[in-house]
């Protein structure tokens, strides 16, 4: 801490008249040019401003006795590839290697540009080159296959894509070998791609060859590895082979915290799948005990927890309400109110966050724990946060009056937020329902 009682984070910002901060850059990003320290995305804001570039990097490096920037930049038309490809064409020919290069680049132009269509065509082109001029197993025809394969799923042709994967894994286990990367990448893809497809029989075996290919070229531990190895035990909870599936969770989550750490986000992820396969197996106890670590993570990150803390929090209460055990969920539903209650009174506090928190205030278990009148502040800035009039924001509002006395107020809101849902919705339904029963409290109320 600095003797005025800053925090040394690393972060260049500034202070504005009101006690807020306005965020610029990492400290380790500044650039110092010409004895001024210069934020580099000021410079890429303006390169930014050029219709021919979509993003743009700025770096620093020392040339000479200097400190110079460098941009790089993607850009946004085909332009130069285009150049490039009719150059190669002119001088090397349609299928000498580069000129096939230029157009699988070409693709990947286009697939950054979302047009799927065009980047199919540019590497049929360059795969049929490819096959003509280097051979159906040479590692560039591989390679455009896989990627060719990705692009048709995309298309959401399944089918075809399904066949140039098995195309591109038999041609590499042939000539590239069954470890080689462009193996791994296809066997992954297909693996998920069958998934998709319903196929988990064979979905479950290839992920089980690439979890092999994975230990023997990149380690036991490599996130890769752990990463493909709870994606089977996704599969595995999906065709009810809960066992399987929680013995495969619980070695990655083993190996996840002993290689990346307790808080990293990949361990948070195997703990909130144990969570849930504990929960779907009504196993609430088990589910809370993941719960509990994974807010136990959160709270040793630096920085502490902040608002990644909320859903293990909501889940924690669940769980232990579910369990027939309230009294466990009062620390933690308490922890969430708190939490909720100090986010909510941040200046330009996001409508979904309020609008939950609204929600909690008024829904929570125990019910003993719930405050409308809590509630009622969060629903109102809810309701002036959304860019738009929004049915979710007054109906929690017009709940969090009426619950605190205001029958009148909630029938007005009521109708307002009715009046924004089309005839037949079911929420609709719903609300009118509500607005029968508060006209009937206000009518009580005025006699």
């Amino acid at each position: 801490f600095t003797a005025d009682g800053f925090f040394k984070t690393g972060d260049l910002g500034r202070m504005r008249a009101d006690g807020t901060f306005v965020y610029l850059a990492r400290m380790g990003d500044v650039l110092r040019l010409a004895g001024f320290l210069t934020n580099p995305m000021d410079i890429e804001k303006e390169l930014e401003t050029d219709p021919a570039i979509l993003e743009a990097q700025v770096v620093q490096t020392r040339v000479g006795a200097r400190d110079r920037a460098f941009a790089f930049v993607l850009l946004t038309g085909d332009a130069p590839f285009d150049e490039a490809r009719a150059l190669s064409e002119t001088a090397l020919g349609a299928t000498h290697p580069s000129t096939l290069t230029t157009l699988v680049n070409l693709a990947n132009v286009r697939l950054e540009q979302n047009r799927l269509a065009d980047a199919e065509a540019l590497l049929q082109r360059a795969l049929a080159g490819q096959r003509a001029a280097l051979g159906d197993d040479s590692i560039d025809a591989i390679a455009t296959r896989i990627t060719l394969a990705s692009v048709l799923n995309r298309m959401g042709r399944n089918g075809e894509s399904e066949s140039m994967y098995r195309e591109a894994i038999a041609a590499c286990k042939t000539a590239l070998g069954p470890d080689h990367r462009n193996t791994l990448v296809a066997t992954v893809n297909l693996a998920i791609l069958l998934r998709g497809e319903g196929q988990y029989d064979e979905a479950e075996a290839l992920y089980r060859d690439a979890i092999g290919i994975m230990e023997r070229t990149m380690g036991a531990t490599h996130p890769a590895r752990l990463r493909t190895m709870n994606n089977l035990a996704e599969l595995l909870a999906a065709v009810g082979r809960v066992d399987d599936a929680e013995r495969m969770h619980l070695d990655t989550l083993t190996m996840r915290q002993q290689s990346l750490g307790a808080a990293h986000p990949d361990t948070l992820v195997s703990l909130d799948n144990l969570a849930r396969l504990y929960a779907n197996q009504r196993r609430w106890v088990e589910a809370a005990d993941m719960y509990e670590r994974t807010i136990a993570a959160l709270d040793g990150r630096e920085g502490g927890a902040g608002l990644d803390v909320l859903d293990p929090l909501v889940s924690l209460g669940e769980a232990w309400v579910a369990a027939g055990q309230p009294d466990r969920a009062r620390s933690p539903v308490g922890r969430l109110l708190e939490t909720l209650r100090q986010a909510s009174r941040q200046p330009n506090a996001p409508a979904p966050l309020l609008i939950g928190a609204a929600y909690t205030f008024l829904h929570c278990e125990p019910t003993d724990m719930q405050d409308a009148a809590s509630a009622l502040p969060i629903a109102r800035a809810a309701v002036s946060a959304t860019e738009r009039k929004d049915a979710d924001a007054l109906d929690l509002l017009a709940e969090a009056m009426a619950r605190t006395g205001d029958a009148t107020g909630a029938t007005a809101i009521l109708r307002e937020a009715i009046a924004l849902l089309p005839e037949g919705d079911a929420r609709r339904a719903d609300l009118e329902r509500r607005l029968t029963e508060a006209q009937s409290g206000a009518g009580a109320g005025a006699d």
